[in-house]
């Protein structure tokens, strides 16, 4: 008599795969100041910085002309340019920009000449909405920014809108200014950073971002990151070399069928063991071999749609997660990690 053992994993454990091998392209950051440069209300940030990172330095310059060529944090070229719309205003030094800022609150972007100034945006005309045009970007690549928005004052709250609009958009918002905003009891931002989702370049290759108002009077934009994230890499598709099917996840042979022979058949047990999950043994003769039919034959009276073969398995569809009512039952969320 001849035995034969078929082992099926539980779970991927039990696929054999070819993996090509990848190689994750690092990410280039680039350090935006928006200001002036005119001693009073605000200075260029030189670089390197105290931290050893290039600065590039957006005045509120505005003609034809005006196109900023940007580099990254370690004063490589990059093919980045910034145009700076109409609208703009610029203050700083002598109005409430952050003059002392704290590396253990701000870390990289406690440079007091990128954190004294600002460009902003006020009331409900022309001035209220002003835009930032980001071009020669890769849009094969991923952006993703990080800003920050400081003024000191105690008139009120206020809080800016930061929208970046590409293939898709990303809209963040920042609380800049205002009585027990900031840490230590400082009325203004000097702890924050608030960054977007992941924008994509449009079609042109480009990226808007656009400063507004959402609380208060005015909107603030003194200091900028952007990350230069490489696209996802592509390999070759894995190759599986074994088969896994519902039917052992269940220690039993659902949906499968033995086939040949004469005598002898097939039976489900953890014994042996294979990578903890069931194994299948035949007992018999004559070349007997299981199938699993993947299809659907017509069935007198049945004229319904039927589940996917892969689906087709009561355990998977008798019970469920849900949520209810309007408290804190009334959302759930599952977070896939290690993507």
């Amino acid at each position: 008599m001849r035995r034969k053992i078929l082992l099926l994993a539980l779970a991927a454990l039990g696929l054999h795969q070819a993996h090509a091998q990848t190689t994750t392209p690092a990410v280039r950051s680039l350090l935006i100041d928006f200001g002036v440069n005119d001693g009073t209300n605000g200075n260029i940030t030189p670089s390197p910085d105290a931290n050893g990172s290039y600065w590039n330095n957006l005045l509120n310059n505005t003609a034809v002309a005006d196109t900023f060529r940007l580099v990254d944090k370690q004063n490589m070229a990059t093919s980045v340019k910034a145009k700076v719309s109409a609208n703009f205003l610029t203050n700083g030094i002598a109005t409430g920009g952050l003059l002392a800022p704290s590396a253990a609150l701000l870390g990289e972007y406690a440079i007091a000449t990128a954190t004294q100034d600002y460009f902003f945006v006020q009331g409900t005309g022309s001035t209220s909405l002003a835009t930032v045009r980001f071009s020669g970007l890769d849009k094969s690549k991923r952006y993703v920014f990080h800003v920050f928005g400081s003024r000191q004052a105690t008139a009120e709250i206020r809080t800016s809108q930061y929208k970046f609009t590409g293939a898709n958009v990303s809209t963040i918002t920042q609380t800049t200014t205002g009585t027990g905003v900031g840490a230590n009891g400082y009325p203004g931002n000097n702890n924050t950073i608030t960054k977007s989702d992941t924008v994509t370049a449009d079609a042109a290759g480009g990226i808007t971002f656009e400063l507004s108002k959402v609380a208060g009077s005015f909107a603030y934009i003194n200091l900028m990151r952007m990350d230069m994230v490489p696209g996802r890499a592509t390999t070759t598709p894995p190759v599986y070399t074994t088969f896994q099917n519902p039917g052992f996840e269940l220690s039993n042979l659902t949906y499968w069928t033995t086939v040949g022979g004469s005598t002898g058949g097939a039976t489900v047990g953890q014994s042996p063991r294979h990578s903890g999950s069931f194994a299948a043994k035949f007992t018999g003769a004559n070349s007997l071999s299981l199938e699993q039919r993947i299809s659907y034959q017509a069935a007198s009276g049945v004229n319904t749609y039927r589940l996917n073969g892969w689906f087709l398995n009561a355990t998977a569809t008798q019970d469920y997660f849900f949520v209810q009512g309007t408290g804190s039952t009334s959302l759930a969320t599952v977070r896939f990690s290690g993507l």
